[in-house]
């Protein structure tokens, strides 16, 4: 991969991170409210009904997932950059062919070539 892509490249994984920093803490205050919880940890000063506390209870766990999924996606970056760092970026992690450029235009933290990412999808969906 020459300077140029490489340049790319770490451009755009730096704008993802960034954009991914400012979405995480945006995420985590809505995690917080979504609990429904005041300062002193009381959920509120009215009454609550259980269909209440069940819609709270599911904002949250969405809130909670969707927190996950940021998370695991903001450590894909971080490493993708250290691979970039140490010039394995763009090499598939399991077989050591290229990854394409398209595949990395799509998804700029890939490990995997196609053919690769495909199977271990198959076979850790077949445990």
């Amino acid at each position: 991969m020459n300077d140029q892509k490489i340049g790319l490249y770490r451009q755009r994984l730096q704008k993802l991170a960034a954009r991914l920093q400012g979405d995480l803490q945006m995420i985590r205050d809505e995690a917080g409210q979504a609990s429904g919880a005041k300062s002193d940890g009381d959920r509120s000063n009215g009454p609550w009904d259980l269909a209440d506390l069940d819609a709270d209870d599911n904002a949250f766990e969405v809130s909670s997932t969707v927190l996950q999924n940021e998370e695991y996606l903001a450590n894909e970056i971080h490493l993708a950059m250290d691979r970039l760092e140490a010039g394995q970026y763009g090499t598939c992690e399991h077989c050591g062919v290229p990854i394409p450029d398209e595949r990395l235009a799509a998804i700029p933290y890939a490990r995997y070539c196609v053919d690769c990412a495909g199977n271990l999808d198959r076979n850790s969906a077949g445990r």
